[in-house]
């Protein structure tokens, strides 16, 4: 039903699930490798910037005490950069080639940092929340930049929750969503933006949600054209909007529908791609999840049910140079378990589907290199990377 989509959207985006690109080439992986690969080899031992061979490896693994939920980008100088949780709060942390880790930025009041963009610049830009990188009275909420090489720059103070980070525009501007405030004052009620923020760093609101058009971003913006953009809503539709706000609805996701989608792509075809509700008591938590589509005249339709066993609880969807679907399920997969992941839930998969629907497992995790898969990202090579709960993986093709 709309409501429990609803709240299963909520569990993927506080896992950093969005929109981590990759856009560095020939950037090899080194290290271990673990699980068990739907096709290819693993990759042998030890550490460093080795060019892996078909098949998993693992670029680097962070230890259990250090950080969690890592969500990466590689970017042009070769580095990995995202943010993550320590212990001590959220981090923008960067781990070189040759798989040095350095903290960039650390988040006090208990901030935690969007999946970061990269910009024409050559800087990738970010947004965090929750008391940003200064302890004060009410909610900070700042956009950043990191440059190559990992300077630290605070852009602004964005005010509100940002739902993903900021996204750059043909104009030089970055556009991005907010959420509902929290407390949310009930009378009247507010609900999200979309923003406007200037390389100047004036912020302004281009388009202001309410009942009849979704409430809030459910998710990033994702750049359609050169000045269109679009992304979904709390409710499960789909919308696309223009640097000048004009705000147009998709796909309306039926009242008590399963239909409703989230982590949503535009296709090289024109349609919608992203994951919607399908329940089962073979899945962890009875979701499974399905890849559903929608056409731009706003036709539904499921293209696989995830069982389970191939995987469950999709978590990121790409399309991949080749024309092929790629993502991660972050539970299900041949292995159930015996190395830290969910017990009885399996650890998670990176699959691949094609445009008619075929799928397959490209490799099922078994918890040795963390399991529960929560993004994917290819690079220029046409390799794949993404990250578990404890590692940034490689997963090779050529």
């Amino acid at each position: 039903m709309k409501s429990a989509i609803r709240t299963e959207c909520c569990r993927l985006l506080s896992a950093f699930v969005c929109i981590s690109l990759a856009f560095c080439a020939g950037c090899g992986g080194g290290a271990s490798s673990g699980g068990s690969p739907g096709g290819g080899n693993s990759g042998g031992g030890g550490s460093g910037p080795v060019q892996a061979p078909p098949g998993y490896s693992v670029v680097y693994n962070f230890d259990r005490t250090s950080f969690s939920g890592p969500a990466v980008l590689m970017a042009s100088d070769g580095s990995f950069y995202g943010p993550a949780y320590s212990s001590s709060g959220g981090v923008v942390f960067e781990v070189t080639p040759e798989g040095s880790l350095s903290v960039l930025q650390s988040f006090s009041c208990e901030g935690s940092a969007t999946a970061l963009t990269p910009g024409t610049d050559g800087n990738l830009y970010g947004a965090a929340s929750w008391g940003g990188f200064n302890c004060g009275p009410g909610l900070q909420s700042e956009l950043f930049k990191v440059a190559p090489g990992g300077a630290f720059t605070v852009l602004g103070n964005l005010g509100v929750n940002p739902a993903g980070p900021p996204v750059e525009g043909a104009d030089g501007n970055f556009y991005g969503c907010t959420e509902i405030p929290n407390p949310n004052p009930p009378n009247p009620p507010t609900y999200g933006t979309i923003y406007r923020f200037t390389p100047s760093g004036q912020v302004s609101t281009i388009f202001q949600f309410d009942t009849t058009t979704g409430q809030a971003c459910n998710g990033p913006l994702l750049a359609e054209n050169n000045t269109t953009f679009y992304s979904w809503t709390l409710l499960g539709d789909i919308f696309e909007v223009t640097t000048s706000g004009q705000f147009t609805e998709l796909y309306n996701c039926p009242t008590n529908s399963n239909n409703c989608l989230i982590d949503v792509i535009r296709g090289t075809d024109g349609n919608y791609y992203g994951f919607a509700g399908g329940y089962d008591n073979s899945c962890f938590n009875d979701w499974c999840g399905t890849v559903s589509r929608v056409t731009p005249s706003g036709n539904y339709s499921v293209l696989y049910a995830f069982d389970g066993r191939h995987g469950s609880y999709p978590t990121s969807l790409i399309q991949g140079a080749d024309g092929n679907f790629y993502g991660t399920a972050e539970y299900g997969g041949t292995s159930n378990d015996n190395g830290g992941c969910q017990v009885g839930a399996g650890c998670g998969v990176i699959f691949k589907f094609t445009p008619t629907g075929d799928y397959t497992i490209l490799y099922s995790f078994d918890g040795s290199e963390g399991g529960n898969p929560v993004n994917l990202a290819q690079d220029r090579d046409g390799n794949f990377y993404g990250t578990t709960s404890l590692v940034i993986f490689r997963y090779g093709v050529n």
